[in-house]
C-alpha cells in the first residue's frame, strides 16, 4: 500500500482501531495511535506490540486494511 492509502487510518481524529492484513497471512491489530506510526515517505511502519516488542513492516507487504471495533479485535491474540 502507499502512503496516501495509509494516512487516513493512522491520522484519523478521533482514532479508530484498524487491522493490517499482510502478504504472509498475518493480521496485526492497531488498537491505539500510540502503538503504531509510519514514515510519510512510505518506507516503514513501526508497530509496538502489547508484549513490548517492536516490529518494522514494509508497507508493500500490506495487502489490505480494515477498521475494527472491540469485538473484531478480540479475535486477535498476541
Amino acid at each position: 500500500m502507499n502512503t496516501a492509502q495509509l494516512t487516513p487510518f493512522f491520522m484519523r481524529e478521533p482514532f479508530q482501531a484498524f487491522v493490517l492484513y499482510l502478504a504472509d497471512g498475518r493480521s496485526i491489530e492497531i488498537r491505539h495511535p500510540d502503538f503504531a506510526s509510519f514514515e510519510r515517505a512510505g518506507v516503514t511502519i513501526w508497530v509496538f506490540h502489547k508484549d513490548g516488542e517492536l516490529e518494522l513492516i514494509d508497507p508493500n507487504l500490506i495487502v489490505s486494511i480494515r477498521t475494527a471495533g472491540p469485538a473484531d479485535l478480540d479475535q486477535f491474540v498476541r
